[in-house]
């Protein structure tokens, strides 16, 4: 899982589907807090000593070799290009990735623009991979990564998981459309049924950075206030689009 924001949701509800659809799965999000989610879907924090580093990555695929699972879902941790490169080409090696969205944070490291952050997500894209992004995402240096990588990029229309609404759950009220989106073009592509996504959304454990609202009615003022979670949305375009979703809704 790569990209500027929402890395952490997509990676939890794709873990959730994965569960639901009978895979022993260990996943790992870098998010607000950092955690193990193993193939119960019971959580650990990441225990560091020191900074987060990408050797991380290596004691998940040891400990995922350990549990002896199906599959592992993680986030990218990296923000400078060399490092993208090391731990996505060279320690992961994913057969699947997916990026959410590009967007300019981190831009003393990445650039300024978001070609050149797109550049660097780009650097997560290895031999052969499945490639998932947005429609309203789509770069042509992500296209051109693929090609050369020999892999086959999707091109995830938005709103494509709307059918989900037929089995009436909630878990997607408090989710950006986005990351439903992503996560259900990457179980579709695993041949995974509707049912089946929708039951792993809705068991989906949330980070805590994760949009919540919160209703208090104020009695002697006679009106209710509103309090928003709003922690993930640290650059200003996420900032909007959590704005935008909150009057929406």
């Amino acid at each position: 899982m790569t990209g500027t924001r929402g890395k952490s949701s997509v990676t939890r509800i794709i873990a959730s589907i994965l569960r639901e659809h009978g895979k022993k799965v260990l996943a790992k999000t870098t998010g607000s807090e950092a955690k193990w989610i193993l193939p119960d879907g019971t959580e650990r924090d990441v225990k560091r000593r020191g900074v987060p580093s990408i050797l991380e990555q290596k004691k998940l695929i040891k400990q995922a070799k350990d549990l002896n699972v199906d599959c592992i879902v993680s986030e990218i941790m990296s923000i400078h290009p060399e490092n993208h490169f090391v731990e996505s080409q060279q320690i992961l090696q994913p057969h699947i990735v997916v990026t959410t969205n590009v967007r300019l944070d981190h831009t003393d490291a990445m650039g300024n623009t978001l070609e050149q952050i797109a550049s660097v997500f780009s650097q997560d894209v290895p031999e052969k991979a499945i490639v998932f992004i947005s429609e309203n995402e789509i770069f042509a240096i992500f296209s051109s990564a693929v090609e050369r990588k020999s892999g086959q990029l999707f091109r995830v229309a938005p709103e494509i998981s709307h059918r989900l609404k037929a089995y009436n759950f909630n878990s997607i009220k408090n989710e950006f459309g986005e990351n439903i989106d992503l996560a259900y073009a990457v179980a579709k592509y695993l041949d995974i049924d509707d049912r089946v996504i929708a039951n792993g959304i809705s068991k989906a454990n949330h980070d805590i950075g994760h949009l919540k609202i919160w209703e208090f009615y104020v009695e002697n003022k006679k009106k209710n206030l509103y309090f928003v979670n709003g922690f993930a949305a640290n650059d200003p375009q996420s900032t909007l689009n959590l704005i935008a979703k909150i009057k929406k809704d």
